[in-house]
């Protein structure tokens, strides 16, 4: 039976039964009612946990709602019932704007994800330093009982000693204290220039954990760029600024074609074959979208989370493609139909009314946390030996059909959510946004701005008071230039009309709202000079003063950005180092190490050129001849390259080439005094014929020697 394309999303179940009727996978009522009484265990237990979590956040949600309106210029509340105006002063949005602004320009500004690679002070699996050695050390032969070499320890003249610096990963066969760089540092007979620990006799040297931290930095750095983890920092960082949490999801697998063209040698025909390559991605999750764990206070301590989808037919279908989701399960699920039901804030955050489309929509849970082994037995997971009572899976389910349930892939197991504040709240796990922590000041803001409009409304026009018996009957009461009044004979006319001016109170209201604004920046810590406030006064009209607010203006933002340093930049960076060392520790040996990752958010704060400009004094104070030898230059050179945003590896050599170029340099220095002054004496030594020569008779008495550029008639 065929389906016509435009019925596909007007009869979405129409469709998945057909599709399964054409693959000859007949379902009766019995198989069904059997299947969901298996799964109805694991689901209940999964709802169960969901349903707790909403309720323990109703009052989150709340407040996220009225953060949301307050960004939006919608007032929720009244400062008083008689106002007459709804005016609102947008002073929320900006100061969001501008935390947020402050943050991505701290933080993304010079093209580089804030984290950074280190390697331990003291590096396992790897050597801290390594230095040229002459000629490879060899091992006396020694003969060693089985038992004693089990300890690991040695002994006395097994020829194992370990010299200063070096590491116990040294004493194992061949180069391994090379750790990940032995493949790139080993020639091919399996010899190695190198040896173990720091130099002693001045030989170059290099540092192996910091080259191996460097190029895992490097890849991390890469693949962030190419995942696009900026534009999805972008969005979890405003939502934190507006909600006061933000979430990042990730690293995922994603397979990715690189575009490469192969050309023929014979026919000089060029081929399009993109190579396909599995790389890390991070996306963006709305934290009204993700329910945690209600027991958890900070995300160490959740043992779950789900994240709510809501898809449409076209996007259930796609999940097929994934792997391990159940094709049938799928299609079953679309033939009962849409199932998504709209919370009561979804309209209105959204802007839209719910509609009969919703109706069509699908809601599917993605749950990620600890699962009891003994329901997880009808679904033909392999357990591992040691989960004990209970393990940790991914599992995706909608309405009462589980799509998919596989133990958690990742090594060392996580939940894939990186939830992150603003401004912490004590013993809870979401933060404080801007929104809410200026929510009364936007609202005194607000009522004293209609108050001095309402009340200009009033002292803005000229109000008359009329004498009916003073005037002629019958007259009209409109009020115009060159109107002519009727008075009664005997009347006053100065009474029968007169103005009423109202009080005019606005410039006390404008007071009180530039107070409330005031108070607005220090419940923020956000000033108004930060974002661009004009008519700075007092102090700050030097120069120097300026610099000053400006300083004190940023402490609270690097608070908002060391809490991202702690709960995203982190351990975002240490999942993206285990991901590496998971899925692409082939590809890139070199990145196997006892590696640390540090956020670097704080320090972006700081201009990098205050340390380079600090690094070069260093070098001019090193230029001391006494200083000289307590100094590593090549260190203190690489360190000022990186400062640089420079490539250390790029710009500097290796300890061979070092070698070899100081070798042509000296040998260029050597030759120099042939080729400027013609012959020399024994061993490079000047001649008494040479210009300058102090035993030369000609040059006596000339501080320019022979030739130095006096008169011959001067010189007698």
């Amino acid at each position: 039976m065929a389906i016509k394309d435009n019925e596909k999303f007007q009869n979405p179940g129409l469709l998945a039964k057909t599709q399964m009727k054409d693959a000859g996978v007949e379902f009766t009522a019995q198989d069904a009612m059997d299947k969901e009484f298996k799964m109805s265990s694991l689901l209940q237990t999964a709802r169960n946990k969901v349903e707790s979590a909403k309720l323990n956040r109703s009052r989150q949600e709340s407040q996220w709602f009225k953060n949301t309106q307050a960004f939006k210029g919608i007032d929720t509340s009244k400062f008083r019932n008689s106002e007459e105006t709804d005016v609102y002063l947008r002073t929320t949005a900006v100061k969001t704007r501008a935390a947020y602004s402050q943050i991505i320009e701290a933080l993304l500004s010079d093209g580089r994800f804030p984290v950074e690679v280190t390697h331990t002070e003291v590096p396992f699996g790897i050597s801290e330093y390594a230095h040229l050695s002459s000629e490879m050390a060899e091992i006396p032969d020694v003969e060693i009982e089985e038992e004693e070499n089990q300890a690991g320890i040695g002994f006395a003249g097994d020829g194992q000693d370990l010299i200063p610096g070096a590491t116990f990963a040294d004493l194992e066969e061949g180069n391994a204290f090379l750790g990940g760089l032995e493949e790139e540092l080993t020639k091919e007979d399996g010899t190695t220039p190198l040896a173990a620990g720091p130099s002693r006799d001045g030989s170059p040297q290099i540092a192996l954990a910091k080259t191996a931290a460097r190029a895992l930095d490097k890849i991390i750095q890469d693949h962030l760029t190419a995942s696009k983890a900026r534009t999805v920092l972008r969005k979890s960082i405003f939502e934190c600024c507006l909600l006061g949490t933000g979430v990042v999801k990730g690293p995922f697998n994603v397979d990715k074609k690189l575009p490469r063209w192969v050309t023929d040698k014979e026919t000089g025909k060029r081929t399009y074959e993109p190579v396909e390559i599995t790389a890390p991605m991070f996306d963006s999750t709305s934290i009204w979208n993700l329910f945690i764990d209600p027991n958890a206070n900070v995300q160490e301590d959740a043992e779950w989370m789900a994240e709510r989808h809501r898809m449409t037919p076209a996007q259930v279908f796609e999940l097929k493609e994934r792997p391990h989701f159940k094709a049938s399960e799928i299609d079953l699920l679309v033939a009962d139909g849409g199932n998504y039901v709209e919370d009561s804030y979804e309209a209105q955050i959204r802007g839209n009314q719910t509609g009969s489309e919703v109706h069509s929509l699908y809601e599917v849970i993605e749950f990620w946390g600890y699962m009891p082994v003994s329901e997880l037995k009808d679904y033909g997971l392999k357990i591992p030996e040691d989960a004990g009572d209970m393990v940790q899976v991914n599992m995706w389910y909608s309405g009462s059909r589980v799509l998919r349930v596989v133990v958690n892939p990742f090594l060392p197991q996580r939940l894939p959510y990186f939830i992150f504040p603003y401004e912490q709240r004590p013993y809870e796990i979401h933060g404080v946004g801007v929104p809410e922590a200026m929510e009364d000041s936007q609202k005194m803001i607000n009522g004293f701005a209609r108050l001095a409009v309402d009340n200009l409304a009033l002292a803005g026009n000229v109000m008359m008071a009329v004498d009916d018996s003073a005037l002629v009957h019958g007259q009209s009461d409109d009020i115009y230039p060159g109107k002519i009044w009727h008075i009664v004979s005997g009347t006053n006319a100065a009474q029968a009309i007169q103005d009423i001016k109202f009080p005019n109170t606005a410039p006390e209201n404008l007071q009180m709202m530039r107070e409330f604004r005031q108070q607005a920046d220090e419940a923020t810590g956000i000033p108004s000079i930060a974002h661009g406030q004009t008519g700075v006064s007092g102090f700050g009209r030097t120069s120097s003063g300026m610099s000053m607010l400006l300083q004190n203006a940023s402490l609270n933002i690097k608070t908002v950005i060391r809490n991202l340093d702690d709960h995203l930049f982190k351990p975002m960076g240490q999942a993206t180092s285990q991901w590496e060392m998971q899925f692409s520790a082939r590809q890139y040996p070199e990145i196997v190490g006892d590696l640390e990752i540090k956020a670097t958010g704080s320090q972006s704060l700081q201009q990098k050129e205050v340390r380079s400009q600090r690094l070069q004094t260093f070098l001019q104070i090193s230029a001391n001849p006494a200083l000289a030898p307590l100094i590593k230059f090549p260190t203190v050179l690489k360190e000022l390259a990186v400062s640089m945003d420079m490539d250390p590896a790029e710009i500097l050599n290796n300890p061979e080439e070092q070698q070899i170029y100081a070798a042509l340099m000296g040998q260029q220095n050597m030759q120099q005094p042939q080729q400027a002054g013609g012959p020399v004496g024994p061993d490079g030594a000047p001649l008494p014929t040479d210009p300058g020569f102090t035993g030369n008779d000609a040059g006596a008495g000339n501080p320019a020697g022979v030739g130095g550029g006096i008169p011959s008639e001067l010189a007698q």
